[in-house]
């Protein structure tokens, strides 16, 4: 009966009696980060006869909350928003309110 050292660089198992990694799944599931649950508390709301499709709050925003359709600034992804506000301190026509 052959012996295999499991501590051998070359062994594909991370630990006896457990699976293999596969090259897409390098990292084992106990090492792997927690997805993020953070709920939005504040979202942004556009007011449309305000809004003159400057695109300013869609390139400062960092969560892509923001898409530029028929030339107006619309909120497609609420939950992205992280409440910084720096859409509404861009905003030239002061369209844009942050809202709980």
């Amino acid at each position: 009966m052959a012996r295999f050292n499991l501590f051998h660089p070359r062994f594909p198992f991370t630990a006896p009696f457990q699976r293999p990694l596969s090259p897409g799944n390098a990292t084992p599931p106990a090492a792997r980060a927690a997805p993020d649950l953070k709920e939005t508390l504040m979202y942004p709301v556009v007011k449309e006869e305000d809004c003159i499709a400057c695109n300013l709050c869609a390139d400062t925003c960092q969560g892509a909350v923001f898409e530029m359709e028929d030339d107006m600034a619309k909120v497609v992804a609420p939950q992205n928003c992280d409440g910084d506000g720096v859409c509404v301190e861009n905003c030239p026509e002061e369209a844009i309110t942050l809202v709980d």
